[in-house]
């Protein structure tokens, strides 16, 4: 098994079946996987694998997280949207560790494509920022396949998006301290979608 040393830990992921299917891949290839639920959404959408509940208050969360990767021997940590705050303090704590992180975007580069990059994207971001440089690198590559693999219908993930945080909004039993971060809050942002698209 390629993986055998290696544990994952995923935290926040897009609200799709996505997250618990890479789960599964990473436990196929021999990877122990954990995961972390910081909200309803979260638990909705990882389905009935195992998750271990975050019910803290951000404060509490990496010290929570600390403890989490020394107990576990975390290798690596993936999330999604790597300027999150829970993310953001997530790749602190993993610094301290020496705990490889990785952020996953999608669209990042290109609609349709799902971009996976170590340490982070945008100002964090390996990627290279000299266009001689990307364009040198370009020549040694292979020519990009654009043969789509997968469909993604923006309906089905607008949904998606209002169902996460709408549940997220009526939790205040099971993730009584989780915090967003959202400028509106979801009811109010949609409200007001929907009624400017309806003029």
């Amino acid at each position: 098994m390629p993986h055998a040393d290696r544990t994952v830990l995923l935290l926040q992921g897009p609200p799709s079946r996505f997250w618990g299917e890479l789960g599964d891949r990473f436990a196929a290839e021999g990877a122990t996987v954990l995961k972390v639920n910081l909200c309803l959404g979260d638990r909705l959408y990882w389905g009935r694998r195992s998750a271990i509940a975050f019910r803290g208050s951000r404060s509490e969360w990496s010290g929570f997280l600390n403890n989490l990767i020394v107990a576990r021997r975390v290798t690596d940590i993936l999330y999604y949207g790597d300027r999150m705050p829970y993310h953001a303090l997530a790749a602190e704590v993993a610094a301290r560790h020496g705990v490889r992180t990785h952020a996953v975007e999608f669209g990042y580069l290109r609609p349709g494509w799902i971009t996976l990059e170590r340490g982070g994207m945008g100002a964090w971001s390996h990627f290279p920022d000299d266009p001689a440089k990307i364009l040198s690198l370009s020549k040694t590559l292979p020519p990009v396949d654009d043969e789509r693999r997968h469909g993604h219908a923006f309906g089905v993930e607008a949904f998606n998006e209002v169902v996460f945080n709408l549940l997220n909004s009526f939790d205040y039993l099971l993730h009584r301290s989780y915090d967003p971060s959202r400028f509106y809050a979801p009811l109010v942002e949609y409200l007001s979608s929907f009624l400017r698209t309806m003029r």
